[in-house]
């Protein structure tokens, strides 16, 4: 054979292909078409059967009695929010940094105020904070930077959250 009918067979074959691939398309095209037409169909009869057939479902359920109950809003005591709190979180450092009580005051649990009063402490950490010997506003008041650096390491706290909720100034207010 030569080139020139190589060619020639080459394009024959080539449109013979490209003929056979349009008539496949529009054949599946068609049928497709036809489906969809039909489920359309099957669905739109079906949404009306069930506006007229949810009707009756609707008065079942209507004439039974349903009581809801609210979730209880008795609030829980502290110590038991707290208990519920903790975890048994080990922090890995070698040595626990200490507070300067000579620079922020002494205090004691007979002066003990409330703690929570200050947004962003809840009774976990009121009881983390007098577990370290913080009991009232005044001490938190005059916390430093660095004070607040050692306090967010020994509460176990988010680093910045202390700054973030501004607890000296709100302190400061409730003195």
């Amino acid at each position: 054979m030569n080139s020139a009918s190589t060619i020639g067979l080459w394009a024959l074959m080539l449109g013979l292909g490209a003929f056979c691939f349009a008539v496949g398309y529009m054949m599946a095209r068609k049928r497709y078409k036809r489906r969809f037409t039909a489920d359309l169909k099957k669905f739109k009869s079906s949404i009306n059967t069930r506006q007229q057939s949810a009707d009756p479902v609707v008065e079942r359920y209507r004439s039974k009695e349903v009581v809801v109950t609210a979730p209880s809003t008795q609030a829980k005591p502290r110590e038991e929010v707290a208990a519920k709190a903790r975890t048994s979180y080990l922090n890995y450092t070698r040595q626990k940094p200490q507070l300067d009580f000579s620079r922020i005051g002494e205090s004691s649990a007979a002066r003990k105020q409330d703690l929570t009063l200050i947004r962003g402490i809840g009774p976990y950490i009121e009881q983390r904070l007098n577990e370290i010997g913080i009991y009232d506003y005044e001490q938190i008041s005059r916390l430093s930077v660095q004070d607040i650096r050692v306090l967010t390491d020994l509460i176990d706290f988010f680093p910045g959250r202390i700054e973030e909720d501004n607890w000296m100034a709100q302190a400061t207010t409730l003195k």
